[in-house]
């Protein structure tokens, strides 16, 4: 396996490259263009994407463990294709200020992982685990929330969320009036 430690890669075009069997330790990816990459069975530990373009990578097998992605662009991505072993989950992502429309993280543990300020319209996260995320000041129009552990998340400031409380496991969350309100939605009730 190659492997690359303490690596900076700055302004990198590799749009529709493959990338097979490369493990990353504690590597920084800088206004980096993957669109369209594949990964296959790669390992990315401990580093982080800032101001890169990651929109339909395909992760085929590949590992991401206490990784941050920074103002980056990562539309189209299907996280489940990922490896998802017990080292990885314990050891959270962060998704600070980017845009992850159209992705799907549909059943996966991702405890504690931080999704602030980032847009996220059109994701599903059903039966998910996300107890202890972070949505502060999140976009979250149309993404889809059902079977999903929201246990001690932060969604103060989120908006266009609608998570139905019932069809949910949701505890001890924080939530930001008025986008709060949406939460009654599905109670059958009246509100004058």
């Amino acid at each position: 396996m190659l492997e690359y430690i303490d690596n900076n890669f700055f302004d990198k075009k590799c749009s529709d490259k493959f990338f097979g069997n490369i493990r990353y330790i504690s590597c920084q990816f800088n206004q980096c263009d993957f669109q369209s990459a594949i990964f296959k069975s790669c390992k990315f530990i401990d580093c982080e994407f800032v101001n890169c373009n990651l929109s339909f990578i395909d992760l085929d097998y590949s590992c991401f463990s206490n990784t941050i992605f920074n103002r980056c662009k990562i539309q189209g991505v299907d996280w489940t294709r990922a490896e998802w072993g017990n080292t990885v989950i314990r050891l959270p992502l962060a998704f600070i200020g980017c845009l992850l429309n159209h992705s799907t993280f549909f059943g996966l543990d991702l405890r504690n992982t931080d999704y602030s300020q980032s847009v996220l319209r059109n994701v599903d996260f059903r039966e998910a685990v996300l107890n202890g995320s972070n949505f502060y000041n999140t976009d979250l129009e149309e993404s889809l929330f059902h079977g999903t552990e929201i246990e001690k998340c932060n969604f103060k400031n989120a908006k266009n969320y609608v998570i139905n409380i019932m069809a949910n496991r949701v505890k001890n969350s924080t939530f930001s009036l008025p986008e709060a309100m949406i939460l009654l939605y599905h109670m059958d009730i009246i509100i004058e």
